[in-house]
């Protein structure tokens, strides 16, 4: 049950002091990246119940609490867990410094920065990268967790979008039993994260 929670601590790259400006653009890092393809439908399956909304100590952003949900922290992200610990989900806000000329991010840029934020937890393999209609991009990732002697797959989604010198990131993880509410998930935080 704790099986998410602790995947979701590892994936998340813990800064030591207050979160880097990264400039841009990166083309180094955005080498290796998929392309990302047309976009499906992202919120096809019906949301779940709201029981408020999260509001971000450094007044970055906001985002649903989905209810049954507690919140808790990874390192200096929120977390939010499914009472069964089959599904979770967290934020990031990352700033960007732009050069002369630049102020939109490209799409490869986007998962590049998400990948290094996400990217460092056990097995995380990124899938699929699609476009996002309202705007960034949506990618499927698969990682794993160990817990004692204990490992479990884990599968998930990371919606990337830039708003002005700030890019937002959410992070869905499920177990296999939590597979089945990941498009729920979906449907649900699509469109939630907003800045502050």
């Amino acid at each position: 049950m704790v099986a998410v929670v602790v995947a979701i601590a590892g994936f998340i790259r813990h800064p030591t002091l207050a979160t880097p400006t990264v400039a841009v653009p990166l083309p180094h890092l955005a080498q290796v990246e998929p392309e990302p393809t047309a976009a499906p439908e992202l919120t096809a399956a019906p949301p779940l119940p709201i029981a408020g909304t999260y509001s971000d100590p450094a007044a970055q952003f906001s985002l649903a609490i989905v209810e049954g949900y507690s919140v808790g922290t990874a390192g200096d992200s929120p977390l939010f867990e499914a009472a069964d610990g089959q599904t979770a989900y967290t934020a990031a806000v990352t700033p960007v410094a732009f050069q002369s000329g630049v102020s939109d991010l490209d799409d490869d840029v986007l998962v590049s920065l998400a990948t290094r934020k996400f990217g460092g937890g056990e097995g995380f393999t990124l899938g699929e990268v699609i476009e996002n209609p309202a705007g960034g991009v949506a990618m499927d990732w698969t990682g794993q967790v160990t817990v004692g002697r204990s490992t479990q797959p884990l599968t998930g989604k990371i919606l990337v979008q830039q708003s002005g010198e700030t890019v937002v990131m959410l992070l869905i993880s499920a177990t296999e039993a939590g597979q089945a509410t990941l498009p729920d998930l979906m449907a649900t935080l699509t469109g939630t994260l907003e800045l502050s």
